[in-house]
């Protein structure tokens, strides 16, 4: 048995990118969640994931760090998500997918979006 969780859309602001006005000026970026568990033990949202404090704690890395690539952004949310639930006695996290849109990029006025997407299959 095993259950996919899909938050996809999670609007976020930070300063991220190559460019030196990237770095100074906040940009949207969209973020799309999928994971995936198995073995959930029962009905108590205190046994697993809660999708509330996903959304926040994505959006916080988002805000509060600086990265040249969404490659790594991508990565970061991820790796997040693995150190925090992955060693929880109620779920079996399984695998993470972490898609970061970057709409508004220097390309924009060629192309309708940028995204870069991480994902990782765990044991």
């Amino acid at each position: 048995m095993s259950f996919d969780i899909n938050i996809t859309g999670i609007e976020a602001f930070g300063k991220h990118g190559i460019y030196q006005s990237e770095k100074n000026n906040e940009q949207k970026f969209l973020i799309d969640i999928f994971i995936t568990l198995e073995k959930l033990s029962d009905d108590n949202i205190d046994n697993t994931i809660n999708y509330e404090n996903l959304v926040d704690d994505s959006i916080a890395l988002v805000q509060n760090e600086s990265f040249d690539l969404i490659e790594t952004l991508s990565q970061k949310i991820g790796q997040y998500i693995i150190e925090k639930y992955s060693n929880l006695e109620s779920f079996s996290l399984k695998y993470v997918e972490i898609t970061i849109h970057k709409p508004e990029t220097p390309l924009s006025n060629r192309t309708e979006n940028i995204s870069v997407t991480y994902h990782e299959q765990l044991k």
